[in-house]
């Protein structure tokens, strides 16, 4: 058989961007994440419709935390959207950076631990053309596993990517990336702001900025557009 040769690397960011289907301005759009753990943290599920039990995404009484990133929508302890052990409680969007709640704090104590089983939509709500893409890459030169925000993420666990970038290709925005969760920038930490173009190797970025972000070590990042 006749070797296959790699795909280019702009094969590579078509392929990755392909995945991804933006609405078109004004249509309606619905996202909420939930987590079994504190801080938006662990394994999660996304929803982007009713749920009536969550039973049926294996995810029933493992609620610890949450975001909804679009729409709104109701939340309930009991399965069929039923309130006999307690009421629901409504939570709408965050905005392009995300709000991680508890969800004792969402359901402003109504909701222990881990007791949460149907999610209701009740209003989508219209879905902008992404302020920025990005697509970041766990290896250096575009190869390897990689994840494409088109929102601000303020912890890489979420997305099941902290700690893992060594590449970078911005498309569209500017974007500030950090070393630590919650776009935490201490003293002898700092981010960096990169403008759209590619950026293969984390660690070797141009100019004055050479060796200024080790590789594997990224945690957040934020969208501010141009």
């Amino acid at each position: 058989m006749p070797a296959t040769c790699p795909p280019s690397i702009a094969l590579v960011a078509a392929l990755a961007l392909s995945a991804v289907v933006f609405p078109a301005e004004g249509a309606g759009a619905a996202e909420a994440i939930l987590f079994d753990r504190d801080n938006c943290t662990g394994k999660y599920r996304m929803i982007d419709r009713s749920i009536s039990d969550f039973d049926d995404i294996e995810f029933n009484d493992r609620v610890n935390s949450l975001m909804v990133i679009t729409g709104s929508f109701k939340f309930y302890r009991d399965d069929d959207y039923e309130e006999d052990s307690g009421p629901s409680f409504l939570l709408g969007p965050s905005g392009y950076q995300d709000t991680c709640w508890s969800l004792q704090d969402a359901s402003l104590g109504k909701f222990p631990v881990n007791r949460m089983s149907s999610a209701e939509l009740i209003a989508d709500t219209p879905a902008p053309q992404p302020k920025g893409i990005a697509i970041l890459y766990e290896k250096v030169n575009f190869q390897g596993n990689y994840r494409i925000l088109t929102r601000s993420v303020s912890n890489f666990d979420a997305i099941g990517f902290d700690n893992e970038v060594e590449s970078v290709r911005v498309i569209k925005g500017g974007w500030f990336f950090y070393r630590d969760a919650n776009f935490g920038a201490p003293p002898g930490r700092p981010a960096i702001g990169l403008a759209p173009g590619d950026y293969p190797d984390i660690q070797s970025l141009p100019d004055q900025l050479h060796d200024y972000f080790p590789r594997n070590l990224m945690s957040s990042a934020k969208v501010f557009g141009f």
